[in-house]
């Protein structure tokens, strides 16, 4: 293996806490890729020119010169990386975080756990205990050099009921009128598809099933659209790069016909789609899958009126595209409103799914809108636990995501994260700080 498909499968993170917002310079690795390629204002190198070696396998123990490179501002804001970062480190689990301006894209946080040293690629690095050091990091199972906040792929699970939701309100397959029954589970034909934990929501709409997350519901609204028509919308967001300036993003799985084709192209019977797969697909599971930033710019384009905007991580970016996601205004105001009440609404027996986290505690100084959910990926594993929103609720100018692997459930452990770093940049009602920083206070003036 050499650097390579190493550097292509598994991205190195930078540090942001070194740029700290500010304009910094980085220090050129020896890696034959580039970041920013486009001016070549960052990591370009060299790769030592010795073939790979039984005693040296990844080529790591060449001795090429560190070069100054030229300074390079980022989006990153020092302050919500830090209180990421810290959130991250201070639960036990696989994960990762990421948090947008969902006006402009701007990243302004992204984490991801377990990380590692990143300055046991500069040399030297030919002595025994550095190249120990690094095959420890190499094949060490928990995996720190994958970046999961872009390059792991994840089923999303119940956040998907927000692009569900979103098209059925804009097509008119669902109004805000319309009501499901829910006795914990449905049947169609000899299979059984459950509610959470087989829980009954009696009588649901539009804000219940989004605030309660209830999946008989939602089976059927997706059912109703199909995975084609459905595509027109999440395609915008889903099995596509959302083009971030950082390497091996990865584009996650949107199970339409033309993927289907693709990766099937000999065997039809796998082609083959079933309205048990528009269940699945309608609740974030079956052969979808996504990445934590996606999920992030899920939030964005709900928040921000209706638009993916590209992510992007350097300050002097060119003009930031945007892609409508040709869903109307109306909708989104009824999505939105679900998404407060999954964080905001206590009634017994209503209390959404990420109440407890945010009202347990002190209540933050800002509101807050999301949803989570509870993506089951391995039989007899544990579900990744996932919450992604956007703050404040009534002005929105964040969006973020938590994923974390095989943790439970969403609103049980992923919610508390997102309380933890909000309000360490928000404060709580008696206690409040000032309005969050973002990266328009590190551009220079």
């Amino acid at each position: 293996t050499d650097l390579d498909s190493i550097y292509r499968d598994a991205t190195l993170q930078i540090k942001p806490v070194l740029a700290a917002g500010k304009n910094v310079s980085f220090t050129n690795w020896t890696v034959r890729a580039q970041l920013f390629d486009a001016d070549k204002r960052a990591l370009e190198t060299s790769v030592a020119s010795a073939s790979a070696s039984a005693e040296d396998p990844l080529k790591l123990s060449g001795m090429a010169r560190p070069e100054e490179a030229p300074p390079l501002a980022l989006t990153i804001s020092s302050a919500w990386q830090q209180a990421v970062e810290s959130a991250l480190a201070a639960q036990p689990f696989r994960g990762a975080i990421v948090v947008l301006d969902c006006r402009n894209g701007e990243v302004l946080a992204l984490a991801s756990n377990p990380g590692f040293d990143p300055n046991l690629f500069t040399p030297p690095r030919n002595g025994a205990a550095r190249q120990a050091q690094l095959k420890a990091l190499f094949d060490d199972p928990a995996k720190p050099l994958l970046n999961r906040a872009i390059s792991g792929e994840y089923p999303l699970g119940s956040i998907m009921k927000t692009i569900v939701a979103a098209v059925a309100l804009d097509r008119g397959t669902l109004t805000t009128e319309d009501t499901f029954e829910c006795p914990g589970f449905i049947k169609l034909g000899g299979q059984i598809f459950h509610c959470d934990g087989n829980h009954a929501h009696g009588t649901v709409n539009i804000y219940k099933g989004l605030r309660c997350s209830c999946n008989v519901m939602f089976h059927q609204v997706g059912a109703g659209l199909g995975v084609e028509n459905l595509g027109v919308v999440g395609k915008v967001l889903l099995g596509k790069r959302m083009g971030i300036d950082l390497p091996a993003e990865a584009s996650g799985v949107y199970p339409d016909l033309a993927w289907r084709m693709k990766t099937f192209p000999n065997n039809p019977q796998a082609r083959v789609w079933t309205r048990g797969n528009d269940f699945q697909l309608a609740i974030g599971q079956g052969q979808m899958n996504a990445t934590v930033l996606q999920a992030a710019e899920i939030m964005a384009a709900v928040s921000n009126g209706g638009k993916m905007i590209t992510p992007h991580i350097r300050l002097d970016s060119a003009a930031v595209l945007s892609t409508p996601l040709g869903v109307g205004e109306r909708a989104l105001d009824i999505v939105r409103r679900g998404l407060d009440e999954c964080v905001n609404v206590g009634t017994p027996g209503e209390r959404g799914t990420c109440y407890a986290p945010f009202h347990s505690n002190a209540e933050l100084a800002v509101r807050v809108a999301g949803k989570t959910s509870t993506a089951e990926h391995k039989k007899g594993a544990m579900p990744h636990a996932w919450f992604a929103g956007y703050a404040p609720a009534e002005n929105p100018r964040v969006a973020f995501a938590v994923m974390l692997e095989e943790a439970g459930h969403g609103g049980a452990v992923a919610g508390p994260v997102a309380y933890k770093f909000l309000k360490e940049i928000y404060g709580t009602k008696s206690a409040p700080r000032n309005a969050a920083p973002s990266a328009e206070r590190n551009r220079e003036p």
